[in-house]
């Protein structure tokens, strides 16, 4: 056996069947990621591979798709889906990686570069779901809805592939002016329970886009007494405004929009849990049809940014449009997208941008000073936080949270009476929060004063929080200062348990520990604080603890660690 066919063969187990293509929900698919533009071989000459800027794996079947499996296990999936087109490409008939490759490519939200293999896999099975989907979305984008039509009837009837056969063909059939067999379609009962506000929905919105009177569809949907969605009750405003006022445009303009809006729908239900991934696919799905649909971005940005592809997601956050009501959250969204993706500066600028445009909102500028704290620029944070209270009380009074996180930049900038007024404050406006009772209450430990307020507090937060390290850590340390050594090694013991790599928790073990006399254990514990890339201020005492322990060294004693050094661990 050569070497591609025992690959081939132990892929098998691994790439998705092509049994999945007939089932729905789709808890298989691998993640997703932005669509990279980069062009697709041409199988007819499967000599001719793409050169790509990453080491040479060579050009075999078997290079090329080990190349693949190492992107997709990098989450590079736009990368893995080209590699493992080049292995097709010399091993066409391989249906196993075909599938695997089509369902890579949907997930990018490249049904273009789809095509091929939706065709490929409908030839082997006429029925097959999604390729079937997918090319009659293409056909609607290129205004073959007559064409989607007829690719739509052959799937079956049942569940979520019925609804879609059902809407797809009857927004098809809108696409070409055929409302009446739009509404006919419509009308024929339905095999997908719980959809029905979905199917009362697309058929006012069918006989709306068609220009005929919707008014007794709306009435229908209306008259449900469920819960209505945010994006359900703005349709429904703005078909009793066109009726007052014809200069009112429409949400949904088209047949293709409106198919859009269906994927939408869908999306938003599959959106959590195991679903996540069929979502996506839904929603690309949908902006193929209605690339500026700002819940369809909004989406997929929010999908992307759980998958950790923060440039990715920051760019679709960004394409929502400033008419959109989402606009003002996705670009705080994006700006804390370019900051979790190590562009601090452009996230900066976006927020000081979308902040000077709102200058009623406080959002943005609470979030700029978030990134300014995390960033150690805490004067500059303070001030971000100072316009944040103030725009928040120009609107809905104090914030618990902006007083919390202002506190904490004025407690590292030694402006102790501030800093604890602030805390003071937040904590009489959310009562007993633990983030707060923690923080104000190691400062005081730290500092000597209120101790046993200030170990009850730490107690209180530990109590509401008991999987925080954290905080534990904190009792902890309340303990040691009061000279209860049991409690402490007890508790910091736990909070080592809970977060093992933090350095100052490490430290802080290694300290009590050497106050009773087990001084080996605290070397050790200041070795793992110095192998966990401390704050460099902390360099020296750690190293000072390593010469001499808690002893005089030199004449000096090494100092504690301080509240102003500790106190943004854990900090949200």
């Amino acid at each position: 056996m050569t070497g591609w066919a025992v690959i081939r063969q132990r892929a098998m187990a691994r790439l998705l069947p092509v049994s999945m293509l007939a089932a729905i929900p789709l808890t298989a698919l691998p993640n997703t990621a932005l669509a990279q533009g980069i062009k697709i071989p041409n199988f007819s000459d499967p000599t001719k591979l793409i050169s790509f800027d990453r080491p040479s794996w060579g050009n075999s079947r078997a290079g090329q798709y080990l190349a693949g499996r190492s992107a997709e296990r990098q989450l590079d999936y736009g990368t893995a889906a080209n590699y493992f087109e080049h292995a097709l490409g010399q091993d066409p008939d391989y249906i196993t990686l075909r599938n695997h490759v089509f369902f890579l490519l949907i997930a990018e939200g490249r049904l273009a570069d789809a095509r091929q293999h939706a065709r490929a896999l409908v030839r082997r099975r006429s029925n097959a779901y999604l390729p079937n989907l997918v090319l009659a979305v293409l056909d609607m984008q290129n205004g073959q809805h007559d064409a989607a039509r007829e690719r739509l009837a052959v799937l079956n009837n049942s569940g979520h592939i019925g609804l879609m056969r059902q809407l797809g063909q009857a927004w098809a059939s809108s696409g070409v002016g055929d409302v009446a067999a739009a509404k006919a379609i419509m009308a024929f009962p339905s095999k997908a329970p719980g959809w029905d506000e979905l199917l009362a929905l697309n058929t006012a919105l069918m006989i709306d886009v068609g220009g005929g009177d919707a008014t007794a569809a709306y009435d229908i949907v209306k008259a449900d007494t469920k819960p209505k969605s945010g994006r359900l009750i703005t349709l429904l405003e703005n078909y009793d405004a066109r009726q007052k006022d014809p200069s009112v445009a429409p949400i949904i303009k088209s047949a293709n929009e409106g198919m859009a809006q269906s994927f939408a729908t869908i999306a938003s239900a599959l959106g959590t849990g195991k679903q996540a991934q069929s979502s996506l696919i839904y929603a690309h799905l949908g902006l193929n049809l209605s690339p500026t649909a700002p819940a369809l971005l909004l989406l997929v940005a929010e999908a992307l940014q759980d998958q950790e592809r923060h440039i990715e997601s920051a760019a679709f956050f960004d394409r929502i449009g400033n008419e959109s009501r989402f606009h003002y959250p996705a670009q705080i969204a994006r700006a804390r997208n370019l900051a979790a993706a190590e562009m601090t500066d452009e996230a900066i600028a976006a927020l000081e941008a979308v902040a000077a445009a709102n200058p009623a909102r406080p959002e943005a500028s609470s979030q700029l000073g978030d990134i300014l704290r995390r960033e150690q620029r805490f004067a500059d944070a303070a001030m971000a936080y100072d316009e944040a209270l103030t725009r928040a009380a120009n609107g809905m009074g104090k914030n618990w949270r902006l007083l919390y996180t202002r506190g904490i930049a004025l407690e590292r900038l030694g402006r102790w009476a501030e800093a604890e007024a602030d805390f003071t404050e937040a904590l009489a406006l959310e009562k007993d929060h633990p983030l707060v009772l923690n923080y104000l209450g190691y400062s005081w430990v730290d500092r000597g004063e209120n101790l046993e307020k200030a170990k009850d507090m730490v107690r209180l937060a530990a109590k509401l929080r008991p999987e925080d390290g954290f905080i534990a850590d904190s009792v902890g340390w309340a303990a040691y200062r009061t000279g209860d050594f049991i409690e402490a090694i007890a508790e910091m013991e736990r909070a080592i348990l809970l977060e093992p790599t933090d350095p100052v928790i490490n430290e802080h073990l290694g300290d009590v520990y050497w106050v009773v006399g087990r001084k080996i254990e605290a070397r050790y514990q200041w070795e793992r604080a110095l192998g966990f890339k401390p704050e460099e201020d902390r360099l020296p005492g750690l190293e000072e603890r390593l010469r001499c322990g808690l002893d005089s060294c030199d004449g000096r004693t090494p100092g504690a660690a301080s509240a102003a050094k500790d106190g943004t661990r854990g900090a949200q």
